[in-house]
């Protein structure tokens, strides 16, 4: 009897430990619940409304699905497919994670392909100015003087009409390219930055300096004025043009006397925000918006040139609209 005894108190602590067992390896770890919590959070209360709000409406599905993905998990890394599920439940291709060694681990993949092309351009006639943007990693202040040093010495000699080659453009200081260009771009405002809840800030020219929001980022001193109150521009994009190139293209946008040609841009036409999670890790998300000048929500997420696209610019109808003859 002691001995069936002893038996029955084995077999029952056993199964006891083996429960505990299973139900711990079922459970997802609190440092891993904790970086899907923060997660979470900047989801719902920082992405842009239509994300956010296909997180709200579409939460309890999203909860369920999480529950199943992160059943015993215990690092961060066990997260990566859960956070993928809730990027691909809400809709949303753009926004990305990346770990502490820089590396996207969740989201969008194809994030970093901003790269650089090819820029092919014939001879062009003096009345005709050519102006692309330097890439060099210069302050914003020599970068916007910079720029506004290249229009002052095409101006001496007595320019017609501008292009403006955004083809290669994947980066940079966007107030100061703003700052820069805002002798051709035109005073006043040329866009603005689309937030959740319509919040909007505006991107203005004036005085020599760029704003947005109504605040003064960066200033040219000694700034110039074009010779011509509003030249003839053509604009040159492709899928090169990206992140702040883009934005630079929609500041572009609806200025009169003004003609794009080229390909669609990179897909990344949109401000960019960022927050910092748990680990080194952080997490780059759609945060607002563009507009144009005439406060009209940009294509997302990919800016168009007018007229026909084609994969590389077709410089027979840039010269036909500038009206340069063969």
């Amino acid at each position: 009897m002691k001995r069936f005894l002893s038996i029955l108190v084995i077999v029952i602590f056993t199964f006891s430990c083996q429960e505990t067992e299973d139900k711990f390896e079922d459970t997802i770890s609190p440092e891993a619940e904790a970086f899907l919590n923060e997660f979470l959070q900047v989801v719902e209360n920082d992405f842009f409304d239509s994300y956010s709000y296909n997180y709200t409406w579409k939460k309890s599905q999203i909860d369920q699905a999480l529950l199943d993905l992160t059943k015993g998990a215990r690092k961060i890394e066990d997260t990566y497919i859960a956070l993928d599920k809730v990027f691909e439940m809400i809709g949303d291709d753009k926004s990305y994670v990346i770990n502490s060694r820089g590396e996207i681990v969740a989201g969008d993949k194809n994030a970093f392909d901003c790269i650089p092309g090819q820029k092919q351009t014939p001879a062009l006639p003096s009345s005709i100015a050519y102006l692309d943007i330097p890439t060099s990693q210069i302050s914003p202040e020599d970068l916007a003087f910079a720029i506004q040093d290249k229009i002052r010495g095409r101006e001496l000699e007595a320019t017609d009409a501008w292009i403006i080659d955004l083809r290669s453009l994947t980066g940079g200081h966007f107030e100061a390219m703003l700052a820069g260009l805002g002798p051709i771009l035109g005073d006043g405002v040329l866009g603005a930055f689309f937030y959740r809840d319509d919040k909007k800030e505006e991107w203005e020219y004036k005085n020599g300096a760029s704003y947005v929001g109504g605040v003064q980022r960066v200033a040219v001193s000694n700034s110039m004025e074009v010779l011509s109150p509003l030249p003839k521009v053509a604009v040159l994009i492709d899928g090169s043009t990206c992140r702040e190139g883009e934005q630079i293209f929609a500041a572009i946008l609806k200025r009169p006397n003004t003609q794009s040609f080229g390909n669609a841009t990179a897909g990344r036409a949109f401000l960019e925000g960022e927050k910092n999670l748990p680990d080194g890790h952080k997490l780059y998300f759609v945060e607002a918006m563009l507009m144009d000048r005439e406060s009209n929500l940009t294509i997302f997420p990919n800016l168009h040139p007018d007229g026909n696209s084609s994969v590389t610019v077709n410089f027979d109808d840039v010269f036909e609209w500038l009206g340069i003859e063969d």
